[in-house]
Protein backbone atom coordinates (compact mmCIF):
# COMPACT_ATOMS: atom_id res chain seq x y z
CA UNK A 1 0.00 0.00 0.00
CA UNK A 2 1.64 3.33 -0.95
CA UNK A 3 2.29 5.12 2.54
CA UNK A 4 -0.60 8.15 1.95
CA UNK A 5 -2.70 9.59 4.69
CA UNK A 6 -4.98 12.10 5.30
CA UNK A 7 -7.68 14.02 7.79
CA UNK A 8 -9.56 16.72 8.29
CA UNK A 9 -10.77 18.76 11.02
CA UNK A 10 -12.24 22.39 11.96
CA UNK A 11 -12.40 24.74 14.74
CA UNK A 12 -14.56 27.91 14.62
CA UNK A 13 -13.34 30.04 11.78
CA UNK A 14 -11.15 27.68 10.04
CA UNK A 15 -10.66 24.24 8.26
CA UNK A 16 -7.48 22.19 8.34
CA UNK A 17 -6.27 19.45 6.07
CA UNK A 18 -3.45 17.48 6.71
CA UNK A 19 -2.06 15.00 4.40
CA UNK A 20 1.06 12.58 4.37
CA UNK A 21 3.39 11.34 1.58
CA UNK A 22 6.20 8.46 2.55
CA UNK A 23 8.00 10.56 5.75
CA UNK A 24 6.70 13.89 4.93
CA UNK A 25 3.50 15.78 6.36
CA UNK A 26 1.58 18.49 4.96
CA UNK A 27 -0.66 20.99 6.06
CA UNK A 28 -3.08 22.99 4.92
CA UNK A 29 -5.37 25.75 6.47
CA UNK A 30 -8.85 26.61 4.60
CA UNK A 31 -10.08 30.20 5.26
CA UNK A 32 -13.47 31.59 5.37
CA UNK A 33 -12.83 35.22 6.29
CA UNK A 34 -16.18 36.47 4.16
CA UNK A 35 -18.39 33.63 5.45
CA UNK A 36 -19.63 32.31 1.56
CA UNK A 37 -17.78 29.87 1.47
CA UNK A 38 -14.46 27.90 1.88
CA UNK A 39 -11.47 29.20 -0.10
CA UNK A 40 -9.57 27.51 -1.88
CA UNK A 41 -6.61 26.32 0.61
CA UNK A 42 -3.50 28.59 1.10
CA UNK A 43 -0.01 28.48 2.64
CA UNK A 44 1.25 30.66 5.45
CA UNK A 45 2.81 32.45 3.40
CA UNK A 46 6.08 31.18 2.09
CA UNK A 47 4.33 29.42 -0.11
CA UNK A 48 5.37 25.93 1.22
CA UNK A 49 3.19 23.47 2.89
CA UNK A 50 5.63 20.99 4.21
CA UNK A 51 6.03 20.19 8.35
CA UNK A 52 9.35 19.66 8.68
CA UNK A 53 11.63 17.83 11.35
CA UNK A 54 14.67 19.09 12.86
CA UNK A 55 17.29 20.96 10.43
CA UNK A 56 14.72 21.16 7.74
CA UNK A 57 14.32 16.99 7.42
CA UNK A 58 10.88 15.26 6.96
CA UNK A 59 8.67 14.88 9.60
CA UNK A 60 9.24 11.25 10.65
CA UNK A 61 11.99 9.00 9.63
CA UNK A 62 10.40 6.25 8.07
CA UNK A 63 6.74 6.01 6.05
CA UNK A 64 3.88 7.87 8.07
CA UNK A 65 0.47 5.82 8.45
CA UNK A 66 -2.05 7.57 10.08
CA UNK A 67 -2.82 11.41 11.08
CA UNK A 68 -5.50 13.19 12.97
CA UNK A 69 -6.31 16.59 13.27
CA UNK A 70 -7.02 18.15 16.97
CA UNK A 71 -10.56 18.99 17.58
CA UNK A 72 -9.45 22.29 18.89
CA UNK A 73 -8.00 22.80 16.03
CA UNK A 74 -4.13 23.98 17.41
CA UNK A 75 -2.29 20.58 16.88
CA UNK A 76 -2.17 17.74 14.44
CA UNK A 77 -0.21 14.63 15.37
CA UNK A 78 0.98 11.80 12.49
CA UNK A 79 2.40 7.95 13.68
CA UNK A 80 4.88 6.63 11.47
CA UNK A 81 6.47 3.47 11.02
CA UNK A 82 9.49 5.03 12.66
CA UNK A 83 7.54 4.21 16.04
CA UNK A 84 7.09 7.81 16.77
CA UNK A 85 3.61 9.70 17.51
CA UNK A 86 4.49 13.61 17.01
CA UNK A 87 2.05 16.29 17.95
CA UNK A 88 2.66 19.26 15.88
CA UNK A 89 1.20 22.88 16.40
CA UNK A 90 -0.99 24.19 13.44
CA UNK A 91 0.27 27.62 14.11
CA UNK A 92 3.63 27.36 13.52
CA UNK A 93 4.47 24.03 12.48
CA UNK A 94 6.75 23.07 15.34
CA UNK A 95 6.94 19.80 17.18
CA UNK A 96 5.43 20.36 20.55
CA UNK A 97 5.82 16.68 21.47
CA UNK A 98 7.39 13.31 20.38
CA UNK A 99 7.31 9.86 21.72
CA UNK A 100 8.36 6.46 20.58
CA UNK A 101 6.03 3.75 21.30
CA UNK A 102 7.33 0.20 21.15
CA UNK A 103 6.05 -0.88 17.76
CA UNK A 104 5.52 0.54 15.05
CA UNK A 105 2.02 2.95 14.77
CA UNK A 106 -0.80 2.35 12.92
CA UNK A 107 -3.66 4.29 13.92
CA UNK A 108 -4.18 7.49 16.50
CA UNK A 109 -7.33 9.81 17.61
CA UNK A 110 -7.05 12.97 19.57
CA UNK A 111 -9.36 12.63 22.91
CA UNK A 112 -12.42 15.38 22.65
CA UNK A 113 -10.92 17.81 24.61
CA UNK A 114 -7.48 17.64 22.85
CA UNK A 115 -5.17 17.11 25.86
CA UNK A 116 -4.15 13.67 24.47
CA UNK A 117 -3.31 11.54 21.45
CA UNK A 118 -4.59 8.10 21.33
CA UNK A 119 -2.47 5.97 19.65
CA UNK A 120 -2.48 2.11 18.48
CA UNK A 121 0.34 0.28 17.26
CA UNK A 122 0.80 -3.34 15.27
CA UNK A 123 0.85 -5.37 18.44
CA UNK A 124 -2.09 -4.02 19.21
CA UNK A 125 -1.59 -2.17 22.22
CA UNK A 126 -3.05 1.56 22.70
CA UNK A 127 -1.46 4.28 24.56
CA UNK A 128 -2.29 8.08 25.12
CA UNK A 129 0.54 10.43 24.13
CA UNK A 130 -0.39 14.42 26.28
CA UNK A 131 -0.46 17.14 23.36
CA UNK A 132 0.42 19.78 26.45
CA UNK A 133 4.49 20.30 26.16
CA UNK A 134 4.15 21.66 29.53
CA UNK A 135 3.38 17.90 30.70
CA UNK A 136 6.53 15.91 32.14
CA UNK A 137 5.78 12.85 31.04
CA UNK A 138 8.72 11.27 28.95
CA UNK A 139 6.68 7.63 28.06
CA UNK A 140 3.32 6.87 26.77
CA UNK A 141 0.39 5.44 28.64
CA UNK A 142 -0.01 1.81 28.00
CA UNK A 143 -4.57 2.27 28.10
CA UNK A 144 -5.65 -1.19 26.68
CA UNK A 145 -4.61 -3.91 24.75
CA UNK A 146 -6.09 -6.22 21.31
CA UNK A 147 -4.14 -9.26 22.25
CA UNK A 148 -1.50 -8.88 19.72
CA UNK A 149 -3.91 -7.85 16.93
CA UNK A 150 -2.63 -4.75 14.43
CA UNK A 151 -5.03 -1.73 15.82
CA UNK A 152 -6.39 -0.56 12.57
CA UNK A 153 -8.28 2.28 13.69
CA UNK A 154 -9.27 4.63 16.79
CA UNK A 155 -12.24 6.80 17.66
CA UNK A 156 -13.11 8.75 20.69
CA UNK A 157 -17.60 9.63 20.93
CA UNK A 158 -18.72 12.85 20.72
CA UNK A 159 -19.31 12.62 24.15
CA UNK A 160 -16.04 12.00 25.06
CA UNK A 161 -16.60 8.63 27.24
CA UNK A 162 -16.05 6.39 24.89
CA UNK A 163 -13.13 5.02 22.54
CA UNK A 164 -13.68 2.60 20.07
CA UNK A 165 -10.53 0.58 18.98
CA UNK A 166 -10.78 -1.51 15.58
CA UNK A 167 -8.77 -4.74 14.28
CA UNK A 168 -7.33 -6.64 11.99
CA UNK A 169 -9.33 -10.36 13.59
CA UNK A 170 -12.83 -8.21 12.93
CA UNK A 171 -12.96 -6.78 16.49
CA UNK A 172 -14.16 -3.32 17.13
CA UNK A 173 -14.05 -2.90 21.47
CA UNK A 174 -15.74 0.13 22.77
CA UNK A 175 -14.36 0.74 26.06
CA UNK A 176 -15.03 3.37 28.62
CA UNK A 177 -13.04 6.72 29.71
CA UNK A 178 -12.94 6.68 33.38
CA UNK A 179 -13.68 9.96 34.59
CA UNK A 180 -11.27 10.20 37.16
CA UNK A 181 -8.38 9.90 34.32
CA UNK A 182 -6.74 7.66 31.88
CA UNK A 183 -3.21 7.37 34.24
CA UNK A 184 -4.35 3.84 35.40
CA UNK A 185 -5.22 2.43 32.05
CA UNK A 186 -8.80 1.74 30.65
CA UNK A 187 -10.11 -1.41 31.60
CA UNK A 188 -14.02 -0.92 31.29
CA UNK A 189 -15.14 -2.35 28.25
CA UNK A 190 -18.42 -1.33 27.14
CA UNK A 191 -19.38 -3.44 24.14
CA UNK A 192 -17.78 -5.48 21.54
CA UNK A 193 -19.27 -5.12 18.05
CA UNK A 194 -18.68 -8.27 15.99
CA UNK A 195 -20.01 -8.89 12.47
CA UNK A 196 -17.00 -8.10 10.08
CA UNK A 197 -15.50 -11.05 7.98
CA UNK A 198 -11.72 -9.80 7.82
CA UNK A 199 -10.47 -6.69 9.14
CA UNK A 200 -12.03 -3.41 10.41
CA UNK A 201 -10.84 -0.26 7.94
CA UNK A 202 -12.54 2.21 9.76
CA UNK A 203 -14.87 3.60 12.70
CA UNK A 204 -16.39 6.06 13.16
CA UNK A 205 -18.59 7.58 15.98
CA UNK A 206 -21.93 9.14 14.34
CA UNK A 207 -23.35 10.32 18.03
CA UNK A 208 -22.54 9.17 21.26
CA UNK A 209 -24.91 5.57 20.91
CA UNK A 210 -24.74 5.14 17.56
CA UNK A 211 -20.84 3.85 15.49
CA UNK A 212 -20.71 3.04 11.69
CA UNK A 213 -17.51 0.86 10.70
CA UNK A 214 -16.43 -0.64 7.12
CA UNK A 215 -13.98 -3.65 6.24
CA UNK A 216 -12.34 -6.07 4.02
CA UNK A 217 -15.36 -7.91 3.62
CA UNK A 218 -16.83 -4.59 1.66
CA UNK A 219 -19.98 -4.53 4.18
CA UNK A 220 -20.50 -0.87 6.21
CA UNK A 221 -22.27 -1.36 9.19
CA UNK A 222 -24.26 0.36 12.00
CA UNK A 223 -23.71 -0.27 15.31
CA UNK A 224 -25.44 0.34 19.32
CA UNK A 225 -22.82 1.59 21.40
CA UNK A 226 -24.18 0.42 24.36
CA UNK A 227 -24.33 -3.42 23.96
CA UNK A 228 -22.77 -3.71 20.57
CA UNK A 229 -25.96 -5.16 18.40
CA UNK A 230 -26.10 -4.65 14.97
CA UNK A 231 -28.64 -2.42 13.49
CA UNK A 232 -27.73 -2.05 10.13
CA UNK A 233 -25.68 -3.70 7.50
CA UNK A 234 -24.91 -2.50 3.49
CA UNK A 235 -23.20 -3.59 1.08
CA UNK A 236 -23.17 -1.11 -1.67
CA UNK A 237 -20.31 -3.23 -3.98
CA UNK A 238 -19.49 -6.60 -3.70
CA UNK A 239 -16.39 -8.05 -4.05
CA UNK A 240 -14.38 -5.03 -3.36
CA UNK A 241 -12.87 -3.53 -0.01
CA UNK A 242 -13.59 -0.38 2.14
CA UNK A 243 -10.57 1.89 2.00
CA UNK A 244 -11.81 4.65 3.87
CA UNK A 245 -14.28 6.54 5.14
CA UNK A 246 -15.35 10.37 6.58
CA UNK A 247 -18.37 11.68 8.38
CA UNK A 248 -19.92 14.64 7.65
CA UNK A 249 -22.21 15.59 10.73
CA UNK A 250 -24.21 18.41 9.13
CA UNK A 251 -25.76 15.90 6.71
CA UNK A 252 -25.86 13.37 8.55
CA UNK A 253 -24.14 11.48 6.06
CA UNK A 254 -21.14 9.04 5.60
CA UNK A 255 -18.60 8.88 2.67
CA UNK A 256 -17.16 5.42 1.84
CA UNK A 257 -14.18 5.02 -0.48
CA UNK A 258 -14.23 1.43 -1.93
CA UNK A 259 -11.21 -0.15 -4.04
CA UNK A 260 -13.69 -0.08 -7.07
CA UNK A 261 -12.68 3.75 -7.05
CA UNK A 262 -16.34 4.46 -5.95
CA UNK A 263 -17.60 6.75 -3.40
CA UNK A 264 -20.75 5.97 -1.38
CA UNK A 265 -23.02 8.09 0.41
CA UNK A 266 -24.99 6.77 3.16
CA UNK A 267 -28.03 8.55 5.27
CA UNK A 268 -27.69 7.63 8.60
CA UNK A 269 -31.43 7.91 10.52
CA UNK A 270 -32.64 6.78 14.05
CA UNK A 271 -31.07 3.17 13.60
CA UNK A 272 -30.63 2.80 10.25
CA UNK A 273 -28.22 3.48 7.32
CA UNK A 274 -29.25 3.75 3.87
CA UNK A 275 -27.57 4.10 0.53
CA UNK A 276 -28.54 7.44 -0.94
CA UNK A 277 -26.11 7.31 -3.63
CA UNK A 278 -22.75 6.12 -5.46
CA UNK A 279 -20.50 8.39 -7.36
CA UNK A 280 -17.56 6.94 -9.76
CA UNK A 281 -14.51 9.04 -9.06
CA UNK A 282 -13.96 10.53 -12.29
CA UNK A 283 -10.94 9.46 -14.05
CA UNK A 284 -8.00 11.67 -14.00
CA UNK A 285 -4.01 11.37 -13.73
CA UNK A 286 -4.54 8.04 -13.66
CA UNK A 287 -5.71 8.42 -10.06
CA UNK A 288 -5.98 5.32 -7.62
CA UNK A 289 -7.33 6.56 -4.71
CA UNK A 290 -6.30 5.31 -1.15
CA UNK A 291 -8.04 7.69 1.62
CA UNK A 292 -10.57 10.41 1.90
CA UNK A 293 -10.86 12.89 4.26
CA UNK A 294 -13.84 16.26 5.05
CA UNK A 295 -13.12 19.44 6.93
CA UNK A 296 -16.41 18.15 9.38
CA UNK A 297 -18.82 21.57 8.56
CA UNK A 298 -17.92 20.95 5.00
CA UNK A 299 -20.64 18.43 3.01
CA UNK A 300 -19.86 19.46 -0.35
CA UNK A 301 -16.49 18.49 -0.78
CA UNK A 302 -14.22 15.57 -0.06
CA UNK A 303 -10.46 15.33 0.00
CA UNK A 304 -8.36 12.73 -2.14
CA UNK A 305 -4.81 11.30 -1.78
CA UNK A 306 -3.99 8.40 -4.28
CA UNK A 307 -1.09 7.84 -6.73
CA UNK A 308 -1.09 6.74 -10.31
CA UNK A 309 -1.67 3.32 -11.53
CA UNK A 310 0.76 3.39 -13.65
CA UNK A 311 3.15 0.43 -14.40
CA UNK A 312 5.60 2.32 -16.23
CA UNK A 313 6.87 4.80 -14.15
CA UNK A 314 10.17 3.85 -11.53
CA UNK A 315 8.53 6.22 -8.50
CA UNK A 316 5.08 6.20 -6.89
CA UNK A 317 4.09 9.98 -6.59
CA UNK A 318 1.38 11.13 -4.45
CA UNK A 319 -1.33 13.04 -5.84
CA UNK A 320 -4.11 15.23 -3.98
CA UNK A 321 -7.63 16.28 -5.87
CA UNK A 322 -10.48 18.11 -4.04
CA UNK A 323 -13.68 16.03 -5.63
CA UNK A 324 -16.65 18.55 -5.78
CA UNK A 325 -19.97 16.20 -4.67
CA UNK A 326 -23.43 16.09 -6.69
CA UNK A 327 -25.57 17.75 -3.90
CA UNK A 328 -23.38 20.59 -4.01
CA UNK A 329 -24.08 21.51 -7.09
CA UNK A 330 -27.00 20.41 -8.30
CA UNK A 331 -26.16 18.49 -10.80
CA UNK A 332 -25.86 14.38 -11.32
CA UNK A 333 -22.19 14.52 -11.72
CA UNK A 334 -19.30 15.06 -9.40
CA UNK A 335 -16.19 16.92 -10.60
CA UNK A 336 -12.37 16.42 -9.67
CA UNK A 337 -9.74 19.19 -9.46
CA UNK A 338 -6.41 18.87 -11.25
CA UNK A 339 -4.37 17.10 -9.12
CA UNK A 340 -2.99 20.05 -6.51
CA UNK A 341 0.39 21.34 -6.97
CA UNK A 342 0.93 23.49 -3.02
CA UNK A 343 1.98 19.51 -2.18
CA UNK A 344 5.26 22.06 -2.74
CA UNK A 345 4.83 25.72 -3.97
CA UNK A 346 7.53 24.51 -6.79
CA UNK A 347 4.91 22.13 -7.87
CA UNK A 348 7.33 19.52 -8.29
CA UNK A 349 5.69 16.18 -7.77
CA UNK A 350 6.38 14.12 -3.97
CA UNK A 351 7.52 10.84 -4.64
CA UNK A 352 6.07 8.55 -2.34
CA UNK A 353 8.66 5.78 -2.96
CA UNK A 354 11.25 4.74 -5.70
CA UNK A 355 11.56 1.00 -7.38
CA UNK A 356 11.98 -0.05 -10.61
CA UNK A 357 8.82 -1.85 -10.42
CA UNK A 358 6.13 -1.72 -8.30
CA UNK A 359 2.62 -3.47 -7.74
CA UNK A 360 -0.38 -1.01 -6.00
CA UNK A 361 -1.73 -3.00 -3.43
CA UNK A 362 -4.83 -1.36 -1.65
CA UNK A 363 -4.98 -3.23 1.36
CA UNK A 364 -1.86 -4.14 3.62
CA UNK A 365 -1.06 -7.71 3.08
CA UNK A 366 -0.35 -7.48 7.24
CA UNK A 367 -3.91 -6.99 7.35
CA UNK A 368 -5.32 -10.41 5.03
CA UNK A 369 -5.11 -13.31 7.51
CA UNK A 370 -3.92 -16.58 5.26
CA UNK A 371 -6.24 -19.47 5.93
CA UNK A 372 -4.96 -22.64 6.15
CA UNK A 373 -6.82 -26.01 5.20
CA UNK A 374 -7.40 -28.46 8.02
CA UNK A 375 -4.85 -31.04 6.32
CA UNK A 376 -1.51 -27.95 6.80
CA UNK A 377 -2.78 -26.73 9.99
CA UNK A 378 -2.44 -30.04 11.69
CA UNK A 379 1.44 -30.17 9.57
CA UNK A 380 2.00 -26.81 11.04
CA UNK A 381 1.15 -28.06 14.78
CA UNK A 382 3.22 -30.77 14.89
CA UNK A 383 6.20 -29.13 13.04
CA UNK A 384 5.67 -26.85 16.07
CA UNK A 385 5.75 -29.44 18.72
CA UNK A 386 8.50 -30.92 17.27
CA UNK A 387 10.89 -27.62 16.75
CA UNK A 388 9.79 -26.88 20.59
CA UNK A 389 11.00 -30.70 21.38
CA UNK A 390 14.09 -30.53 19.83
CA UNK A 391 15.05 -27.15 21.77
CA UNK A 392 14.04 -28.80 25.23
CA UNK A 393 16.10 -31.41 24.51
CA UNK A 394 18.57 -29.38 23.94
CA UNK A 395 18.65 -27.15 26.92
CA UNK A 396 18.34 -30.71 28.87
CA UNK A 397 21.93 -31.75 27.23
Amino acid sequence: VPPLAIAGGQAGAKGWIAASAGPRVFLWEEKDPNGAGWADTQSNGDGDFEIYGDEHQPAHGDSVRTLGVSPCGNFVASGAEDKYVKVWSTSDRKCVRAMCLPKRVSALSFSIDSKYVFAGDKYGEVYAVPTDAADGSTKPVLLLGHLCSIITYIAVSPCGQFIATADRDGKIRISSIPKAGIAGGIHEIQSYCLGHDGHVQFVQFVSSTELVSGGGDGCVRLWSVEDGAEKECVQPHEGTNVLSATFMPESSTVAVLFGNKKVSLLSIGSGTLTLKESIDIPQKDNLVPISIASVNTNSAYLWIVGTSESTTSLAVYAQMHKLALPTSRGSAHCELSDALSPWKSDAKPVVVEDRTKFNIHLVSSELKKFVFPLSEREFRKRRRKDVLRRHLNKDKA
